[in-house]
């Protein structure tokens, strides 16, 4: 559920990026249907996202790993240069004042909007740290396989991720303020070289991170019902063909990124990040899922987070279903 769910939100993004530049390039002509936003998603999905997904080794996407990062760091470096740039050379003294970094940070103290909307936005932070459903298959092909490297691994990339997620927050706040999106590339546009530029390159981003969510999601459907048969390309592509589509009709039927953040942040991030450790290392120790008398602590995460799972995602859908509650 949780890569079906991202690889949803993926193909949302890469319409918002695709959709507008194609906007501008067919759009108000005889050609206004390749512009269309459900053209645009299936494309996608069918001829580029699914052979991308043949993959059949998480090694053989490490190259596109090491090209999102290099992209989101341009993503990073593409906010800071338009906050710098509007701030020093275009704005007007008054306007300057307005967007000074203290006025960001006074806006993420005092906030705004409904406690429906807080709910909703914990849901998408943890799952913007939820990397565990691709944990065995990288430590099995680490080199030297060990819990010291995997920490090392774990600890790098999740520092890394904190540090580029902050430094984008923050310019983004500096730059917008109350009137920052839900996906920070509408926010930026794509008329300049530079937006343009890094929009293109975080669609083609977001594409080669797609199949390391279709990759964990055909194997867990392997196991589950095909055990005990023999391996099969055949069965393999079926399966890849038949989740690449799937997603890609979800996809065009959500018009919105942060109600599947939400969503899936709330309810699998939460069982996979947090549940069900906890449950199975107090039934490891104790022979039972739940022990508040030798394991209160890790008890006492269990099921506060299933209580915060449950309300995080009847709140993100019922904030999806009555966007006002928001404001």
């Amino acid at each position: 559920i949780f890569c079906f769910g991202t690889c949803v939100a993926y193909l949302i993004a890469i319409g918002d990026i695709v959709v507008p530049l194609a906007e501008e390039i067919f759009g108000g002509g005889d050609y206004d249907v390749l512009a269309s936003r459900p053209l645009i998603i299936g494309f996608v999905g069918v001829f580029l996202m699914t052979p991308l997904s043949m993959v059949e080794s998480v090694s053989d996407l490490k190259w596109a790993n090491m090209f999102g990062l290099v992209v989101f760091m341009a993503l990073v470096f593409s906010v800071c240069y338009r906050v710098t740039y509007s701030t020093i050379l275009l704005e007007t003294e008054d306007t300057r004042r307005k967007k000074r970094a203290s006025d960001a940070l006074d806006y993420l103290i005092e906030g705004s909007g409904s406690i429906w909307g807080v709910f909703s936005a914990i849901p998408t932070i943890f799952y913007s740290f939820c990397c565990h459903i691709n944990v065995f298959s990288i430590y099995t092909e680490l080199r030297r396989p060990s819990i010291r490297r995997m920490d090392r691994v774990v600890f790098l990339s999740c520092g890394v991720a904190l540090t580029l997620y902050l430094a984008l927050a923050f310019a983004a706040i500096t730059e917008f303020g109350g009137e920052t999106k839900e996906d920070i590339l509408t926010n930026m546009g794509h008329r300049s070289v530079v937006m343009g530029t890094t929009q293109l390159l975080m669609a083609i981003n977001i594409g080669l991170g797609f199949p390391m969510n279709v990759y964990p999601s055909r194997f867990t459907i392997e196991m589950l019902f095909f055990s005990r048969s023999k391996p099969s390309i055949i069965r393999s592509r079926v399966i890849t063909i038949a989740f690449v589509l799937s997603t890609a009709i979800v996809a065009i039927t959500i018009p919105n990124i942060s109600v599947v953040f939400s969503v899936i942040g709330g309810s699998s991030a939460v069982l996979v990040s947090f549940v069900l450790p906890a449950a199975f290392y107090i039934f490891t120790r104790t022979g039972r899922i739940i022990n508040f008398y030798e394991e209160p602590v890790a008890s006492a995460l269990l099921v506060i987070s299933v209580v915060f799972g449950i309300v995080a995602t009847v709140s993100s859908i019922v904030s999806s279903l009555y966007p006002h509650l928001l404001e």
